[in-house]
């Protein structure tokens, strides 16, 4: 019997097993995995749902599926809870595609076989029948507590908790804590899975920011350089790293065969495998394979360039490299996430795109790089309670904000809104927003209007903007800004 974190743990390359799941009791692969929800939590003690348990339970599942095709799987779970972006997707893909099981049931108890080890669950199925069913692993879906140290933090720094024990916010403010200045986000306000909290994070940050605004850049240092070394490009010595990114990408594509076939392409000087291309060590494998191999050019196999293009071209900057001579190709999303069930298929696509990026970054040539000012100007479109409260954040931080609104006045459907389960007024807030919003001099307001063309590049856009005014001209703006926010809800079908 292990708990989600410990099987998450287990599923792991880095893991006790490096990779394989087995019963760690016997060091053999189950045939039969149990998953229990709601351990310790939607009790007297704990009268919550931790809220991320079913999601992570079915991605736990799914991984063991993937591990061992052959496994069985049940989920006992008194209720599915798959609210998140994509998550009643996967939760579908879990059972039509996985075949994972899942029982509306709470097992009662559990025993354990004196022979086999294995464990043997009770509990009522679904048409009321009592089943006893053996299972060589069994894992708890535990629940989420606030940590020991948040009684004592929020008596040193003041501020309030919850009756579960974390950390009091409104709904309105779910980012401020009772003291201004101090800011929550992430678990420690209630249990959240890691979209949220990304988000939330980005919230504190900003929020942190507009409190900080006059001191915005004074501590700000130039990052020196090293003297680019002096380096034969005209003689292209390529040097390729794959990444197995854990086991996300050698579960899938078959990293032996790509490392064979790599160095049969010519110009490759040095093929590295590594578990992990963007650990902290890679700056000094990629030192090492320069000086070892007189290598001046780099292609780096792992997850998408969109993230990690960016780190790879910093440091070659930062060992004297020209930041041009690195290609990044997306093994990941593009191979072993979309080709799961065919690691044949996806290794001879990733020889494909690694071919490619070698072939590309053989004509590569270092560049200069020219700065450009950006222009502090942001432009968002839309006039609903997300667009009000960004535009009052950027101006808060000291920047001009022109917001957009193709009605007549702010609100979007907050406007529809009169009352909330928790008591608050949802009215009283539309109405103390659009009085900050009227009376901050940074915001400009643009109501019955549409953006009908935009031109430019990151940090210097044009904007053409109509305005409608009833019964005169088209008023036609043009807004020079540095940013565009879109937070603007779909438009549905009044069939739907």
């Amino acid at each position: 019997m292990i708990t989600s974190l410990q099987s998450e743990r287990i599923m792991t390359k880095s893991g006790p097993s490096g990779g394989r799941l087995v019963r760690l009791s016997d060091d053999k692969e189950p045939e039969k995995i149990g998953f229990i929800q709601c351990v310790g939590t939607r009790n007297k003690e704990h009268n919550y749902c931790s809220t991320v348990c079913c999601m992570h339970a079915t991605k736990e599942a799914i991984l063991a599926k993937e591990n061992l095709p052959e496994i069985e799987i049940k989920i006992f779970t008194l209720d599915m809870r798959a609210y998140g972006k994509g998550f009643e997707e996967l939760y579908q893909k879990a059972k039509n595609v996985y075949r994972i099981d899942y029982v509306r049931s709470r097992p009662s108890f559990i025993e354990e076989d004196p022979e086999t080890k294995d464990l043997i669950v009770t509990y009522v199925s679904e048409n009321g029948k009592l089943v006893k069913e053996n299972f060589q692993v069994i894992v708890l879906s535990m629940e989420f507590i606030a940590p020991k140290t948040t009684k004592r933090d929020s008596q040193i720094y003041e501020i309030e908790l919850n009756e579960h024990g974390f950390i009091e916010t409104t709904d309105f403010k779910p980012l401020n804590t009772s003291r201004d200045g101090i800011f929550v986000c992430g678990s420690f306000s209630e249990p959240k899975d890691i979209p949220d909290s990304i988000t939330e994070g980005s919230g504190t940050s900003a929020l942190a920011s507009a409190l900080l605004a006059d001191q915005k850049g004074s501590l700000i240092e130039k990052k020196r350089y090293p003297a680019q070394m002096e380096i034969d490009y005209e003689n292209p010595r390529i040097g390729v790293i794959l990444c197995h990114c854990g086991n996300e990408i050698s579960k899938v594509v078959k990293m032996a065969e790509l490392v064979k076939f790599i160095r049969t392409i010519s110009d490759v000087v040095v093929v590295e495998n590594e578990f992990y291309a963007c650990s902290p060590q890679i700056e000094k494998k990629i030192e090492y394979m320069i000086t070892q191999y007189n290598m001046n050019r780099l292609v780096v196999a792992a997850c998408s360039p969109r993230t990690h293009a960016p780190l790879f071209k910093e440091i070659l900057r930062d060992i004297g490299i020209n930041h041009n001579m690195v290609g990044v190709v997306n093994l990941r999303e593009q191979c072993s996430w979309v080709h799961y069930s065919s690691p044949y298929k996806a290794t001879q696509k990733a020889m494909s795109l690694i071919q490619m990026a070698v072939a590309k970054i053989k004509k590569a040539k270092p560049l200069l790089e020219n700065y450009a000012g950006i222009n502090p100007r942001a432009l968002i479109i839309g006039g609903g309670i997300a667009e009000m409260v960004v535009a009052l954040n950027l101006a808060e931080q000291g920047h001009p904000v022109t917001l957009i609104e193709k009605g007549h006045d702010l609100g979007g459907h907050l406007k529809k809104i009169v009352f909330t389960l928790s008591g608050d007024d949802p009215q009283k807030l539309l109405f103390n927003l659009r009085e900050k919003i009227i009376s901050n001099t940074n915001i400009e307001v643009l109501v019955n209007s549409e953006v009908t063309d935009v031109k430019g590049y990151v940090g210097n856009f044009q904007s053409k903007v109509v305005i409608k005014k009833p019964g005169e001209k088209e008023d036609i703006r043009k807004i020079i800004h540095g940013v565009t926010i879109i937070a603007t809800m779909p438009i549905l079908s009044d069939s739907i």
